[in-house]
């Protein structure tokens, strides 16, 4: 999804009454450092799940454990915005 249909997305769960205008801006402001990362992130993160919660970059082993991570530290307060990240692709080595 790029980042403007994640906008129009997250817009669309404002108007439906699912989030709060302050909870869309966080989400959205955690998805930007997502994005901003993405590169160093797809490099050093793959098989991980890996999201910003609090504007601090958060990387697990599964969503499960990530969710709960954010349940802890911020307690339902702050949204987190998380991706898994596929592990690099190996090109074949002729031998």
């Amino acid at each position: 999804m790029t980042y403007e249909e994640f906008v129009t997305w997250v817009e669309s769960l404002i108007n439906r009454g699912r989030l709060r205008p302050e909870q869309a801006q966080d989400l959205i402001r955690q998805r930007e450092l997502f994005d901003q990362e993405r590169s160093r992130i797809e490099a050093e993160f793959g098989g991980y799940v890996v999201g910003f919660l609090d504007e601090e970059l958060v990387v697990e082993t599964g969503v499960l454990t990530l969710l709960t991570l954010a349940l802890e530290r911020a307690r339902g307060e702050r949204q987190l915005y998380f991706e898994p990240v596929p592990l690099p692709v190996i090109e074949s080595v002729k031998l």
